[in-house]
């Protein structure tokens, strides 16, 4: 069941970075310029966020994925995870944690 929720992440994220997003604005140009708005994840964050990721535990991405990526509830990744839901908590907070630890050290390095 997990495999299938991991496909569908990634099937997603595949479609969304080969498909591009029509608009229906007639200067394009000037949109194409314009800055990206804060907090918005782009092309370079997402790949940052796909790096970071490989260095995390399965069982932990796998948490992470389904409840902050996909939109899962905790009750649904953990019936899917096949564990408790504090089980799932405790993963997506370590996770989390990971991830920030390695960003700021990414961030020192550069």
């Amino acid at each position: 069941m997990i495999s299938i929720a991991r496909r569908v992440v990634v099937d997603r994220f595949r479609a969304a970075a080969t498909r591009p997003v029509v608009a229906g604005l007639s200067d394009w140009q000037a949109a194409a310029e314009g800055r990206r708005p804060r907090g918005l994840p782009g092309m370079e964050d997402g790949i940052a966020l796909t790096e970071l990721l490989a260095d995390v535990p399965r069982e932990r991405r796998e948490a992470f994925l389904l409840t902050q990526v996909a939109g899962v509830s905790y009750a649904e990744a953990a019936v899917l995870l096949g564990c408790p839901i504090g089980t799932v908590r405790s993963r997506v907070a370590r996770a989390r944690s990971q991830l920030i630890s390695s960003l700021l050290a990414a961030d020192r390095a550069a």
